[in-house]
């Protein structure tokens, strides 16, 4: 009983401390396309552009949000292929725990396409491992076979998010991803709140 008012004020502690959180969260926002007011703004240049050809089976592209020299995210475009298939992979992964990306609504191993002027906040659908932008697979008895939304979407938005410890940071990646194997980093602009 002697440590009863010790407990009570570590509940009321983790009480307001939790409600800040769901409070600094539920109004940050970032609006895909725009990029007036923000934080960060970064237009990449063509040393961004991947021409992925054989005999290149693997490429990382790291993508750091707020500009403090960490690597927050990596674009992943693998190729494989044996005497009858081919596959070639697109795919953004989170490089640290606090870095997560929007997932399509109907498959959450899929990065969603954004439009422009789409709210990226807190009620999209995040994850925190690897999704697929596009995937291509071409056997010479069945075809081809495609998954994925990014291939040939033009003017796309990713929505892209980061926790630090004081703030939450949204941002958008404008990527174009061609015939399943140039991608073309366009833009990035990302928001702290």
């Amino acid at each position: 009983m002697r440590n009863c008012p010790i407990l009570i004020a570590i509940i009321a502690i983790l009480l307001f401390s939790c409600e800040e959180e769901s409070y600094r969260e539920s109004y940050s926002y970032l609006i895909s396309g725009d990029t007036n007011q923000y934080s960060y703004t970064k237009q990449f240049g063509t040393d961004y552009n991947i021409n992925f050809t054989p005999p290149v089976t693997y490429i990382e592209q790291y993508i750091d949000i707020n500009s403090d020299q960490w690597k927050d995210f990596a674009i992943i475009v693998n190729l494989s292929s044996n005497m009858m298939t081919q596959y070639m992979n697109f795919s953004i992964a989170p490089m640290h725990k606090n870095a997560s990306i929007a997932a399509n609504f109907n498959n959450k191993y899929w990065a969603d396409t954004l439009t422009k002027n789409q709210i990226i906040d807190h009620q999209l659908i995040w994850q925190d491992t690897s999704l697929l932008l596009t995937h291509f697979r071409f056997n010479q008895m069945e075809g081809a076979r495609v998954n994925g939304l990014w291939n040939n979407a033009n003017n796309k938005y990713l929505a892209l998010r980061m926790y630090n410890k004081i703030d939450t940071l949204y941002a958008w990646l404008q990527i174009e991803i061609t015939n399943y194997n140039t991608i073309k980093i366009n833009k990035l602009v990302s928001k702290y709140n």
